[in-house]
Formats: C-alpha cells, structure tokens, sequence
C-alpha cells in the first residue's frame, strides 16, 4: 500500500553521512529530492524489501545522493556508495514516531524509549488493579 504522498526514487546513491550525523536519528536529503515533505518531518523509507523509521533533513547536495549513517545503512542492508530505488512516505502518526525512537542510531534514545513504554504498561496494570 502506497501513501498519496511517497516520493519514489530511483538510482539514488547512498553515501555515508558526514561524521556529525553518525548516531544522529536522521537521513539526509536533497530539498529537490523530497517532493516537498518539509525538513525534519518523520518518514518512512523503504527498499524493495526493507523499512527504517526516522526524521528527514536537508542536504546542500544538488547530486542524487542521499546521507545516511551506518546503522540506518545496516538496517535497511545497503553499502556505501551503492545505487538502489527507495520510496520516501511521510509519516504522521504517534506509531511511526515511536517506530522512529525505537530505531535510533543512539542505544541510549532505543533504551530511553523501552522504559518509557514499560513505565506506561505499569502505569495502566495498577489502574486496572487499583
């Protein structure tokens, strides 16, 4: 199922992002390449067989390159400098921001998140039982 608003790209080259971006939660793309999703919007993007979750910035790349850090990269089991289709899907909901979280490059933002979640499972078990 395809959004309304998904950006196909195709023979994108994935370059590894800049060295300030690496445990950063976002992939960096050209504003020409977005179909106008605005900059730090949460998306979706998807390969042929694989999705990651997280946050879009812009790229002063006028190339059809786009940024991404080794883990989104190992998620989504891509190499550097490799040329592929993706499809970009704007996401709105709390789910995807979760989805997002829970992907994080930092382990301490995924581990963050876990307790947040199982602080909330106790918090409605002892609504339910008290």
């Amino acid at each position: 199922m395809h959004h309304r608003n998904t950006v196909h790209l195709h023979n994108v080259r994935i370059e590894l992002a800049r060295e300030g971006d690496a445990l950063q939660g976002w992939v960096r793309v050209p504003e020409g390449m977005r179909g106008g999703i605005p900059n730090k919007a949460f998306v979706k993007i998807q390969t042929h067989n694989r999705a990651i979750f997280c946050q879009i910035h812009g790229s002063l790349s006028t190339e059809n390159i786009i940024e991404m850090n080794e883990h989104y990269r190992d998620l989504l089991a891509i190499k550097g400098g490799q040329e592929l289709d993706l499809d970009i899907i704007p996401q709105k909901w709390v789910l995807s921001k979760m989805r997002a979280l829970s992907m994080h490059p930092q382990h301490l933002v995924r581990l963050g998140f876990g307790f947040s979640l199982i602080s909330v499972d106790i918090g409605i078990v002892a609504l339910i039982i008290g």
